[in-house]
């Protein structure tokens, strides 16, 4: 089989359903409600969720009357991130740290929020779909930590409490708009603007200056390597179709198949974890 000349460019991995101490998780990443969302030369790419590249107005920007927007979207996420924010990186995020260490890999894209790969020590990566762990401004643009915004929202709070009937992917839960009755949302602490999670949701964009860097990154590869997505989605598979157009090769590690099975010079239907610990490059 072809193999990647290293240095390469990765990317990486699809949520997954699963139980979270008897709550059933949902299949579907965080859809804007109305806030929307968002892996070297070896080049590598991780992908959670689907995403819709297209000319659009994101809904955030039409609901100018967002009591629900913020009271509701920052209630489930108040909820939801003591849980998101404590997860630790596993062994796919650790060897690719080990990998950019050696000089192996060139850059890593990764369109996960859950700021694993930074948490596990990666410096060479773009976040393509933006981060659960900042926050924005939606008028002034400041960004602030979201880890400061827990405080802050407690101490607006200090009454309010509410049990999840269902968790979802980045720092989502469900709740009943009876639970969200009463909650105080965050605003800008410099223009007393409305807030975001720092992420590229459902019908928004992907920023242009994000892509042209990634496309930047990918001419400076020998090779791609995509772990743990099906690349169903637009905002990654134009880097593996870009990739293949410039005759470099892509390797595909993933369960099931992919939209870029038809560009792969070699595919392996596996687990991340399983695999990439014992590749030697």
């Amino acid at each position: 089989a072809p193999r990647l000349r290293p240095p390469f460019q990765t990317a990486f991995g699809d949520h997954r359903s699963r139980i979270v101490d008897g709550i059933r998780t949902s299949r579907l990443p965080l859809r804007q409600e109305p806030f929307r969302k968002r892996p070297a030369r070896h080049w590598a790419c991780h992908v959670p969720g689907l995403r819709e590249e297209r000319a659009c107005t994101p809904r955030y920007k039409t609901l100018r009357s967002h009591t629900y927007f913020d009271e509701g979207n920052w209630a489930r996420n108040y909820v939801g991130w003591p849980r998101f924010s404590s997860h630790v990186p596993n062994v796919s995020h650790q060897t690719l740290v080990r990998w950019e260490r050696l000089g192996k890999l060139h850059w890593l894209v990764t369109q996960n929020v859950d700021d694993l790969h930074r948490k596990a020590g990666s410096k060479k990566m773009t976040e393509l779909h933006g981060s659960a762990f900042r926050a924005v401004c939606l008028s002034c643009k400041h960004v602030v930590p979201r880890s400061e915004l827990q405080q802050v929202i407690l101490d607006m709070n200090p009454h309010w409490e509410a049990v999840p009937f269902e968790i979802r992917p980045d720092a989502d839960v469900a709740l009943t708009p009876e639970q969200i009755g009463g909650f105080r949302a965050p605003s800008c602490r410099k223009c007393g603007g409305p807030l975001k999670p720092d992420m590229v949701y459902f019908g928004e964009c992907v920023p242009k200056d994000t892509v042209e860097l990634v496309f930047h990154k990918l001419e400076e590869s020998d090779s791609v390597l995509v772990a743990g997505s099906s690349l169903q989605v637009y905002s990654a598979y134009r880097f593996a179709l870009a990739a293949h157009k410039q005759n470099k090769p892509v390797a595909i590690l993933n369960i099931g198949p992919t939209r870029a099975d038809r560009l792969a010079a070699l595919k392996i239907n596996s687990r991340c974890g399983e695999v990439l610990p014992q590749i030697n490059i």
